[in-house]
């Protein structure tokens, strides 16, 4: 039984850890180490996807609250190629395959719960130490499997304040169109989580360079392309400056950077 992904990462960083994620390396052993937490620690029956050998319980831990635990087996397989007739003991794999259909280096990094020991497949700890973000797989396989990837990777660089490296940005830059296939619940959850960063522009830089905003609001792209317009400053640029001034409340941001929206369909 291993810990792995954010859980070990933020562990390492030292950060606050709220959701947990465990990888078992026996087939269908994430469902069976979830049907045990249910029956010896919640007393409740985990919520499970049994198309992927996902389960989920939400476990209550005395001076920490509601903390979830997300619980898989070692995977074969990306979710993209998963069919419904495929059994669930087809996508059982080992340590190493599960560890290349993770996003990035740093999430992929699995800490033994017995023994304390890390295994480090996809080099996280060296993209840790040079602060960079890099994806474990060619980013066009690691996106077609999540497009909201995309997302989390310029949240991750803009939380953290670390590099995204070449081929994963090149990946992003050639793969932004995907993330029209994601759901706008998705979409609307990562936005908010960069909107609430200390400096949300970092962010939303990221967000308009990569595409990313085009796809999903192009009324906001718009606004850095006015032209026959007396202004004294790019209005796109004005705006991430209201958003980072403006209070860590979402619907503050939310306001912030939508206030100047109606501009390019009005300024004439």
């Amino acid at each position: 039984i291993y810990l792995v992904g954010g859980c070990v990462r933020d562990y390492l960083l030292d950060r606050t850890i709220n959701d947990i994620n465990v990888a078992v390396d026996l087939q269908n052993g994430g469902l069976d180490f979830a049907n045990w937490i249910g029956e010896n620690i919640t007393k409740k029956q985990p919520l499970i996807l049994p198309r992927y050998g996902t389960a989920l319980n939400v476990v209550n831990i005395p001076e920490v609250g509601e903390v979830h635990v997300e619980s898989n087996q070692t995977r074969l397989n990306a979710s993209y190629t998963i069919t419904e007739d495929m059994e669930l003991e087809d996508n059982f794999g080992n340590v190493l395959s599960d560890s290349v259909l993770r996003d990035l280096t740093i999430n992929s990094m699995y800490l033994d719960v017995s023994s304390g020991e890390i295994l480090d497949p996809t080099d996280g700890l060296k993209d840790m130490t040079s602060h960079t973000l890099c994806t474990t797989n060619a980013p066009d396989v690691i996106f077609k499997d999540d497009p909201i990837r995309m997302m989390r990777i310029i949240r991750f660089a803009s939380i953290l304040g670390w590099d995204i490296d070449k081929t994963t940005w090149f990946g992003i830059l050639r793969n932004h169109e995907l993330i029209k296939t994601t759901s706008t619940e998705k979409f609307v959850r990562e936005l908010n989580k960069i909107l609430l960063t200390d400096k949300p522009s970092v962010g939303l830089k990221r967000l308009i360079s990569s595409g990313i905003l085009y796809d999903m609001i192009p009324e906001l792209y718009a606004i850095n392309h006015i032209e026959g317009i007396d202004i004294k400053e790019n209005i796109w640029n004005h705006t991430l400056k209201v958003v980072d001034n403006s209070e860590p409340i979402l619907l503050n941001r939310i306001a912030a950077l939508l206030h100047d929206i109606g501009k390019p369909i009005s300024h004439k």
